[in-house]
């Protein structure tokens, strides 16, 4: 908590002005205390569409997390509202956990417009280029099959790019030099989880860099590494490149509940980031990176009941949840 906020917590948040359906104007309410969980009048046709409008205002807090600003970094993670996922015939409603993966969303299609000053860059969940309207800075993102959308924005992003089969990598740091780095490292992620487990499936991915306490955050086409890994270097920053890349496949392509089964996304990124240092250094890395990760945390005393089958809620910190 305080390596997010410091001495001073700022709530930030999401405030909702004004809802439409299918243009008239509804009252809506909420179904928990946090006011997470929007419900709003309607009848939803069967097999047919219903176009409902959201206007509100987004308060960024002053936090290094995935929501919020810090360093000449904007974080914008989990702040788009999106559609409950209807599972067993009932709506998932899911209250947001403090770590570990996002809230389980279905796929949708996302048509996003941002305008930004001039001289800041956004990376985002898919990629587009900016056009330049006198003094701001205009994107229009399309993305299929997106299951979330974040952003991450600063005016002191630099940009390298690489190709990685079909897909465009493309990456965003403070320095071209760790710009460049982050891309080398997706590009080898991707050689390496794409020959397993087949190609990635969207045109487009994105590294990012922001001062997150922690080693990274994932979204939909979108991988946050934190400042303080990048500034380590070396394996540091490789390794937790590779890992978050790797939740492109273990988490995104598969579909994982990241609030009953964390299991289903972390345990195989991990898995994946074993394989990952077998192919760039060789077996006996390998051997030792099994040993130095996963066999020595499994020797760790974990509170009694708590499996790797435990929810998100389970854990008290996503340092058990690695080691577990």
């Amino acid at each position: 908590f305080f390596d997010c906020y410091g001495a001073a917590f700022d709530p930030g948040g999401l405030t909702l002005t004004r809802a439409r359906i299918n243009g008239g104007m509804v009252i809506w309410h909420w179904l928990d205390d946090a006011q997470t969980v929007l419900a709003l009048p309607a009848q939803w046709p069967v097999n047919g569409s219903v176009t409902v409008t959201l206007e509100c205002a987004v308060d960024i807090p002053e936090c290094a997390g995935s929501f919020g600003h810090a360093r000449d970094v904007f974080m914008l993670g989990q702040v788009f509202p999106v559609p409950a996922l209807w599972e067993d015939g009932a709506w998932r409603m899911d209250a947001p956990a403090a770590f570990g993966p996002p809230t389980v969303s279905a796929c949708a299609n996302w048509d996003v417009t941002l305008t930004v000053p001039a001289g800041y860059t956004a990376a985002a969940s898919v990629q587009a280029e900016p056009e330049q309207d006198g003094v701001v800075r205009r994107y229009h993102f399309r993305g299929k099959a997106l299951r979330d959308f974040a952003l991450a924005i600063s005016d002191r992003y630099v940009m390298s790019q690489r190709m990685a089969g079909d897909a465009l990598i493309t990456a965003y740091a403070l320095t071209q030099e760790d710009a460049d780095r982050l891309a080398e490292v997706a590009v080898q992620a991707f050689d390496s989880f794409g020959s397993r487990w087949g190609a990635y499936a969207w045109p487009t991915f994105t590294l990012a860099e922001a001062p997150l306490p922690w080693d990274g955050s994932a979204f939909h086409g979108l991988a946050v590494i934190s400042s303080g890994r990048i500034t380590e270097g070396g394996s540091s920053l490789e390794l937790t490149a590779a890992r978050m890349t790797a939740q492109q496949w273990w988490g995104v392509m598969t579909g994982s509940d990241g609030v009953y089964q964390p299991w289903q996304s972390l345990s195989l990124c991990e898995y994946a980031l074993m394989d990952y240092i077998g192919d760039a250094y060789g077996a006996s890395d390998r051997a030792d990176a099994i040993f130095d990760r996963i066999d020595t945390s499994l020797r760790m005393t974990i509170p009694r009941g708590l499996t790797p089958g435990s929810p998100i809620d389970s854990f008290s910190g996503p340092t058990q949840l690695q080691h577990v």
